[in-house]
């Protein structure tokens, strides 16, 4: 008798496989719209958010010259960690530009969200990576966060630690930072627990953006603040770049009404020495109005020449641009670095009138 061999058959091999791959594609697709069909409502509108500097505080004479209108979300950047304690610290004249400013926005606009912003660096090498290595310092930190508060009664806090793992500076980084990042995140939130605002600057960087751990953030902040610039050398805020970054933050975790995308109120180049030059917007405004210089923009970039170098930044069709795109995409806004570079407001009042539809 003889025996029979089983003959591999091609054809029904990769009809199964084809089979098994859009079975994987269905099963996909429903998993993502059940996904999706969980995104958050936007309450509260889109964000109109600007960072303001202690300088900018400082150097005004009369805070009615800079104008909050149009801001949903005020955030003072920056307070920043002690070196000796390890925990956030309030200097004399930070406690003086923050009465000043929660004076201020108290009477004048009261439902103008009035934040805190916490950063490394100002001198300090050990920063965020020493001040949450454990637990208790952790707690440590968060209590005195908490202390900071009971004095001037923040609407929320904002945590500035851009570069978790990675070399920033002389700042201290460990492998153990995108962990301790997230953890001092939670450990906010269990503190506060949703009395206060909690948000974070992300950075746009594809490869900074990966090393986060982005679900358990996604968990615990109201909103994450896209830096959709600083992204490169030539064009350092290009409208594909920014497109990119917000669709990556999207990936990792993020709903899209927690991402904010950042617009630059300055451009910037890098000299001989590799050092970065930064011109605020009413400084190269004000040079292109007297003719020494001349923005070009293209559809995806701006620039203009000046001293022998490519100064890479936003013209005002490129930033309002960028704020329909927010719309359109339906994330939940726009934050400025920073209202100091613009103290007129101009910039500002026209993306407002954007992100309520009334351009």
């Amino acid at each position: 008798m003889s025996k029979s061999k089983a003959k591999f058959n091609k054809k029904a091999f990769a009809i199964a496989m084809i089979s098994l791959f859009a079975a994987f594609i269905v099963i996909s697709s429903v998993f993502l719209g059940l996904y999706l069909a969980k995104e958050p409502p936007l309450d509260e509108g889109m964000r109109s958010i600007q960072y303001v500097m202690a300088n900018t505080i400082a150097d005004a004479t009369d805070l009615n010259e800079l104008d909050f209108s149009t801001s949903t979300h005020i955030i003072y950047a920056f307070i920043y960690v002690d070196k000796d304690t390890l925990l956030p610290h309030v200097s004399e004249a930070d406690r003086e530009n923050l009465s000043r400013l929660s004076a201020h926005l108290r009477s004048n606009y009261p439902n103008v969200k009035f934040m805190l912003s916490i950063a490394s660096g100002g001198g300090n090498r050990e920063g965020f990576c020493e001040a949450t290595r454990t637990q208790e310092r952790r707690d440590a930190f968060v209590k005195e966060l908490a202390k900071i508060d009971e004095e001037f009664g923040f609407d929320g806090f904002d945590v500035d630690w851009e570069y978790p793992g990675f070399k920033y500076g002389n700042i201290t980084y460990c492998n153990h930072c995108g962990d301790d990042h997230a953890a001092l995140m939670e450990t906010m939130r269990k503190q506060f627990e949703d009395k206060k605002i909690l948000s974070a600057a992300v950075s746009g960087s594809v490869v900074l953006l990966h090393h986060l751990k982005n679900m358990r953030l996604a968990k615990v902040l109201d909103f994450a603040n896209i830096m959709c610039y600083d992204l490169g050398e030539k064009n350092h805020a290009a409208f594909s770049a920014v497109g990119s970054a917000m669709f990556n933050a999207y990936l990792v975790g993020y709903h899209k009404r927690q991402l904010n995308l950042g617009l630059p109120f300055y451009g910037r180049y890098n000299d001989e020495n590799g050092e970065v030059v930064y011109y605020d917007y009413d400084v190269y405004k004000a040079l292109e109005k007297e003719g020494k210089l001349k923005i070009v923009s293209r559809n995806d970039y701006s620039y203009a020449m000046i001293d022998g170098h490519r100064l890479s930044l936003d013209s005002d069709e490129q930033l309002f641009k960028k704020a329909r795109y927010a719309v359109e995409r339906g994330y939940g806004g726009v934050f400025c670095w920073h209202m100091g570079c613009n103290l007129d407001g101009s910039l500002m009042r026209e993306i407002y009138k954007i992100l309520q539809g009334n351009d």
